[in-house]
């Protein structure tokens, strides 16, 4: 399909246009892969845990209605490289038998997903609570 690109002066691109969300979830994997790594090289697990709650979080205050999809996209790269580093023969990093915890750091995206979309949406339910008293 071809859209007509304002800035493009009338010209046809194939595609859609580009969202601002498109370019979220683009960030939210590039974050997630982040503390995929941050997970693998890290000692403790609360450092990659740290970075999901404060990436979903603030990608949750950004589009509050997609908390699901960032908390998702964020966690989801540690078990994968976990997973992969065992497959690939990093397994010195990780006991196989650890990597089914990791799971474990979808509890923590989906609670900072969460509190930063209903700390949104209370925001604004008390910002239109004062412009009504006004």
């Amino acid at each position: 399909m071809a859209v007509r690109c304002p800035a493009r002066r009338g010209e046809y691109v194939s595609g859609p246009p580009p969202t601002p969300q498109r370019s979220a979830i683009a960030i939210a994997v590039v974050l997630g892969v982040i503390a995929g790594v941050v997970d693998l090289i890290a000692v403790s697990a609360q450092v990659a845990a740290t970075l999901i709650v404060v990436f979903s979080f603030l990608l949750s205050l950004t589009y509050p209605r997609k908390a699901w999809l960032w908390a998702i996209l964020t966690a989801m790269f540690v078990p994968l490289a976990n997973t992969l580093a065992v497959e690939l023969g990093y397994g010195h990093l990780r006991r196989p038998e650890s990597i089914y915890l990791t799971y474990m750091v979808f509890v923590p995206a989906f609670i900072g997903a969460y509190s930063a979309a209903f700390l949104r949406r209370y925001s604004a339910k008390k910002e239109q609570e004062q412009r009504d008293t006004k």
